[in-house]
């Protein structure tokens, strides 16, 4: 039997509404002279798998 752990990347984005219905953008640093914006995201870390959701 194979015990070699398989690694996922799980990752969500995120869209922020406020009653006046802007959304919430993040800026993103960037190299060039140009930035750009992105949403709100995470990324589940391999040792928060077992984790329920159920808890929050």
């Amino acid at each position: 039997m194979n015990d070699k752990v398989d690694f996922y990347q799980i990752s969500l984005k995120l869209i922020l509404k406020n009653s006046t219905g802007e959304i919430l953008g993040l800026k993103v640093k960037s190299n060039s002279i140009s930035a750009f914006y992105d949403l709100p995201w995470g990324r589940i870390s391999t040792d928060e798998f077992e984790v329920s959701f159920l808890k929050y």
